[in-house]
């Protein structure tokens, strides 16, 4: 969405249009548009910089490897429990699972035992 705005504000800055008509144009915040139509102005830049990782994150290529081979070895394990092996938070170790694993814990909910005299009064209601 972000790359298309900006690409929207150089379309029309390339068809001569100024910073303020373009925010009238296109209703996009003046901060954004003089910010983007500066950057092409001055560097002819239309992307952002590239992003590098950080150097101590945590949730590394190999820390995932290994929690997955745990998870794998007894699935039962709890978020908690395989935190406090490895050392690191819960919050970690469920980022990692819900994110990088598409995982989902689950447990049984309580609810009522639909009995069919139940559900004729269900439907009577």
């Amino acid at each position: 969405m972000e790359q298309a705005r900006r690409d929207a504000i150089l379309e029309l800055a390339r068809a001569g249009h100024k910073p303020s008509a373009i925010c009238k144009l296109l209703n996009y915040p003046k901060t954004t548009v003089y910010r983007v139509f500066n950057a092409w102005e001055v560097e002819r830049k239309i992307c952002r910089k590239a992003h590098s990782m950080r150097s101590d994150r945590i949730r590394t290529p190999r820390f995932l490897k290994g929690l997955w081979k745990s998870i794998k070895a007894s699935s039962e394990t709890s978020l908690s429990r395989l935190a406090k092996n490895r050392g690191v938070s819960k919050q970690l170790v469920s980022k990692a699972v819900n994110e990088d694993f598409r995982y989902r814990s689950y447990r049984m909910a309580k609810q009522h035992i639909l009995t069919a005299s139940t559900k004729a009064t269900r439907l009577t209601k």
